[in-house]
């Protein structure tokens, strides 16, 4: 959301569009996840149901069983 890593790294949007994102997470705020949905879609044109799987069936899928 804020168009970069906070250290430098490859930003969120780079990875996603480079296709090494498989999931969207948030340890400081999770309603950034929803506005990233919205964000990859608006300006980048990320389809809209590859993105929601991202934030919903990825890490669901990914979940380690307990």
């Amino acid at each position: 959301m804020l168009g970069g890593s906070h250290s430098g790294n490859l930003s969120a949007a780079e990875a996603i569009l480079d296709g090494c994102a498989d999931i969207l997470c948030s340890d400081y705020y999770p309603p950034a996840i929803l506005h990233s949905i919205f964000h990859m879609h608006e300006n980048y044109g990320v389809p809209l149901p590859e993105m929601v799987k991202k934030a919903t069936l990825n890490p669901a899928q990914e979940s380690p069983q307990f």
